[in-house]
């Protein structure tokens, strides 16, 4: 299910027909948080930026041509097509930042789906047991008094939730030094940060 999940989350946006009478909006999938058995909602994505819209059979009635505004990919769609959402899963509204990402790798030349590009630094910093509402700014926000930030990565899990972790890229090797020596066990938010190296040597 993780590959399957993985391959339609990041890119999602408006789908375009001459036939429809609106426009469908944005989405992604995520776990149910009951795990209760789905209808049979359908969906169908695009070949090329692999964007997912969920639509039904009716709307399509025996096949339309449709049109991806995320990367103009146009193709014959017919209900038999449709693809059917898994058990525990749900479909929710996608994140415009998501959908910038995916907009960027394509203009760039970049698989669609590739993660954001960080600038590697002289030194990788691992920080753990952070409040899970975390997000990069926050992370940087943590790091910037002791230099320059290239980038943060926040791992996340297949829904999209951080995992309380995260690699900072450091510009400068003694500035990481430096956050880890004041960073590591600090009580932060009643959390023990645990910051260490996270790269190579």
């Amino acid at each position: 299910m993780a590959t399957l999940y993985f391959s339609l989350l990041l890119a999602s946006a408006c789908l375009e027909s001459s036939a429809f009478t609106s426009v469908l909006r944005p989405r992604r999938f995520q776990l149910k948080a009951s795990l209760t058995a789905l209808g049979a909602e359908t969906y169908l994505q695009c070949g090329k930026c692999k964007a997912v819209y969920d639509v039904d059979s009716e709307t399509l009635g025996r096949g339309k041509k449709v049109q991806c505004t995320v990367c103009d990919h146009s193709w014959w769609q017919t209900p038999d097509r449709l693809q059917y959402l898994r058990e525990g899963w749900e479909m929710v509204d996608m994140a415009d930042e998501k959908l910038q990402l995916v907009q960027e790798n394509m203009a760039a030349g970049r698989d669609p789906n590739a993660a954001k590009y960080v600038k590697p630094g002289e030194v990788t910093v691992f920080i753990g047991n952070l409040p899970f509402e975390y997000g990069e700014e926050e992370i940087e926000g943590l790091f910037t008094p002791f230099g320059e930030v290239n980038g943060v990565t926040v791992v996340k899990l297949p829904d999209g939730r951080s995992k309380g972790y995260a690699f900072v890229e450091m510009a400068k090797k003694e500035a990481g030094e430096q956050a880890i020596e004041k960073m590591n066990g600090m009580d932060y938010q009643g959390r023990n940060l645990n910051v260490a190296r996270g790269g190579k040597e």
